[in-house]
């Protein structure tokens, strides 16, 4: 392993991670989590199952989002 010494800026870097929470509104938790200083991630991912998104809280730790049909 070799250090690039580059700051992560997102959970899906090599070496970093995230913790995922399943919910059951996603706009509604983005507009919560973001009352407490989350911050989005890019965009939010649609795919079959469901949507998804990446976000980061104040202390900067990585989670993840998901809602399912």
């Amino acid at each position: 392993y070799q250090s690039t010494n580059k700051e992560i800026s997102h959970p899906l870097y090599p070496g970093c991670a995230h913790i995922g929470f399943i919910v059951n509104d996603l706009l509604k938790m983005i507009e919560i989590t973001n009352k407490y200083g989350a911050k989005i991630l890019g965009e939010i991912t649609d795919f079959e199952a469901g949507k998804s998104v990446y976000c980061t809280e104040p202390s900067g730790t990585f989670f993840e989002m998901e809602e399912f049909n």
